[in-house]
């Protein structure tokens, strides 16, 4: 598949031609670097917004729909990381 960011809309797009039946599991990884603005020193900075997921299973032709919560530099499901991500000047 492709990945292809939307920099006006800030959407990320993966596109797959085909997923075969047989697969459980399919993940796309990227990189996301932040600036913290003055205001975030102190704090946990926002890192992406609510996230929502869009297929359609063509051949049944239904949507697939997840959304998942914002995501801040607490990262509290990562248990290396959570609460270490306070914002320093």
């Amino acid at each position: 598949g492709t990945l292809e960011f939307t920099t006006s809309t800030r959407e990320l797009r993966w596109t797959l031609n085909r997923l075969p039946e047989d697969i459980g599991l399919a993940e796309a990884w990227f990189d996301v670097q932040i600036t913290p603005k003055p205001l975030d020193s102190g704090r946990f900075a926002s890192l992406v917004g609510n996230t929502t997921f869009a297929a359609t299973d063509a051949l049944l032709k239904e949507a697939i729909l997840q959304s998942v919560p914002a995501l801040t530099t607490d990262l509290e499901d990562d248990e290396g990381a959570k609460g270490k991500g306070v914002v320093k000047k």
